[in-house]
């Protein structure tokens, strides 16, 4: 009996994070059609954490402008997986409701405002 309720919250626990995953990623990342940049990153790896003050920076530049959604791809698998880029860190550029570009290598400051031109 203890193992069918462990099984059970362990179910309702996957299906809340899926619920929440698919609301982030309409809501957010696809922005009902509107601009948005998606940063895709691992908190565990240095290169990563290196950009989240750049990535910051560029979010309250162009707050008016587009949404930015930071994305721990250890901790959310699933929209990793509708994103479909395996490469961290990326930035992927949603217009329209569909990834326009993925920038992977250098990212920098440079890149990140040639994505609004």
């Amino acid at each position: 009996m203890a193992t069918a309720v462990g099984d059970g919250a362990i179910a309702g626990y996957g299906v809340e994070k899926y619920i929440s995953e698919c609301e982030v990623y309409e809501n957010q990342i696809q922005n009902h059609g509107k601009p948005s940049v998606v940063y895709l990153w691992n908190a565990t790896e240095p290169a990563c954490r290196e950009l989240l003050p750049l990535i910051e920076k560029f979010e309250q530049v162009h707050a008016e402008e587009l949404r930015v959604t930071k994305v721990d791809i250890y901790k959310s698998p699933g929209l990793v997986a509708k994103l479909d880029i395996d490469t961290v860190p990326a930035i992927a550029y949603f217009n329209e409701g569909e990834i326009q570009k993925v920038i992977t290598e250098n990212i920098n400051e440079a890149q990140l405002n040639s994505l609004l031109s």
